[in-house]
């Protein structure tokens, strides 16, 4: 684990990375050894705008991981799904980015598929230093319909009922529209595809086209 040094036994993800030399310096003792560091795609978005349907037309079909976060916080038995749900926001990104870092080490590519996830919140965990960069694709559509899509999925009546976010029409309708506006900005690193003006096949292609260009 890059976390940990094995001269003096330090455990910290505040490690100094040099990508470009590929190496990580223990700030402790100063220990140096080597360490593999890829670019992380992650994609980003509010409920409803097609993130999950996304990922399972890409899942399998690049040469790269391509994880879903929410898939540890659904179990039926109440054992580690709740355990994770409690978990602030910043511990359960520090989660997936160290797992995704662990599989860069291994040579594999990750795509992974957040939630309303922003560039800064990533950027501010101490595990974000394991990559050279980080690229956001948002998936987005109108806020009609998006609203529309809310309103219309199966099973969520009781989440809106109980005010879980996820499930909140407004909160989602704004963090969409934060996303739309972020990827107009041409200093973001954040890039933006319409799911209401594409089809599913469309959205996976285009989808697919941004990986390959963040894999050069």
């Amino acid at each position: 684990m890059s976390a940990y040094c094995p001269t003096c036994g330090t455990q910290t993800a505040a490690v100094e990375v040099d990508h470009g030399a590929g190496s990580v310096t223990c700030p402790s003792c100063g220990d140096e050894r080597p360490f593999r560091s890829l670019p992380l795609h992650v994609v980003v978005g509010a409920s409803g705008t097609g993130k999950t349907t996304a990922w399972r037309r890409v899942v399998g079909t690049i040469d790269a991981a391509v994880l879903d976060w929410d898939i540890t916080t659904f179990d039926e038995d109440g054992g580690y799904g709740a355990h994770l749900r409690e978990l602030a926001d910043g511990p359960r990104t520090g989660f997936w980015l160290r797992l995704s870092a662990n599989l860069h080490r291994s040579g594999v590519q990750v795509v992974l598929f957040t939630g309303a996830v922003g560039p800064d919140e990533i950027a501010d965990r101490p595990e974000s230093r394991y990559f050279p960069t980080v690229r956001y694709l948002a998936l987005t559509c109108d806020a009609g319909t998006l609203r529309e899509r809310l309103r219309d999925r199966r099973g969520w009546e009781w989440a809106r009922d109980e005010g879980f976010p996820w499930a909140d029409l407004d909160l989602q309708t704004s963090i969409n529209a934060a996303y739309r506006e972020a990827a107009a900005d041409p200093d973001s690193p954040v890039t933006a595809v319409d799911t209401g003006e594409r089809t599913p096949p469309e959205v996976a292609t285009r989808l697919r086209e941004w990986v390959q260009r963040g894999l050069g």
